[in-house]
């Protein structure tokens, strides 16, 4: 089913569940960080729910940044199942809030260590005019789009990289989050060293029969093939 188009950005909030079935696999971008095989195993069996808000962060000041809130629940697993994810300091159940900015932060993870991120909200026509800097992987975020009008058309674009001392071999996450063919996909470029390494695309389904009882507005319940990659 097609996502509304009262349904879109700048104002967001939707609550995902992975579907596995339909997704491309992630375990080739985790592997690449160093997750372990059996965390890998563990977190591809998993059911994952994501509730995802953007909004302004001072309503009442047309300028204002907007704020990206994703809330994100490992599911399925069970007691002794979620064990071993939490025995490396994986959070099952996990809130991040960011100002979509643009300004980079620093982060410790527990399974690939310390990362630097940036969030921000753009057009398509600024997406389309990005340098070509990380070559291929630019060019695989922008395809897709087409049909869209460039200049009214938002989508949120994130950018992950390590940031640990001494690591020979450094990665690079892109991504890009909107709607495309009226769906709300997302767009994801890995790339470690100096090679392209991974791409892959998720996608989310929404249904007008399944409404958040405790939001109002446009929110609504989707499937989701994939979740955030860090």
């Amino acid at each position: 089913m097609a996502v509304p188009k009262d349904l879109a950005l700048p104002n967001f909030d939707a609550l995902f569940m992975q579907n596995n079935q339909e997704s491309d696999s992630q375990d080739p971008i985790q592997a690449l960080q160093g997750v372990p095989y059996a965390i890998r195993k563990v977190i591809s069996i998993a059911k994952i729910k994501i509730h995802i808000i953007v909004e302004p962060v001072d309503p009442s000041d047309a300028s204002s940044n907007y704020r990206f809130k994703l809330t994100s629940s490992v599911m399925g697993l069970g007691i002794i199942g979620a064990a071993p994810l939490r025995a490396v300091g994986f959070q099952t159940d996990n809130t991040d809030v960011r100002v979509m900015d643009g300004v980079e932060q620093e982060k410790d993870e527990p399974m690939i260590g310390k990362t630097k991120s940036r969030i921000w909200m753009c057009s398509l026509e600024e997406l389309m005019k990005e340098p070509h800097s990380i070559g291929e992987v630019a060019e695989f975020l922008k395809q897709g789009w087409e049909g869209y009008d460039e200049k009214t058309s938002k989508v949120v674009r994130i950018s992950i990289k390590s940031a640990g001392a001494g690591s020979a071999e450094p990665w690079q996450n892109e991504q890009v989050w909107g709607v495309q063919k009226g769906r709300w996909t997302a767009r994801v470029s890995f790339r470690k060293g100096n090679a392209l390494r991974s791409v892959l695309q998720w996608i989310l389904y929404w249904s007008d029969a399944l409404k958040l009882p405790w939001h109002g507005g446009n929110s609504a319940m989707v499937e989701a093939t994939q979740w955030l990659v860090h």
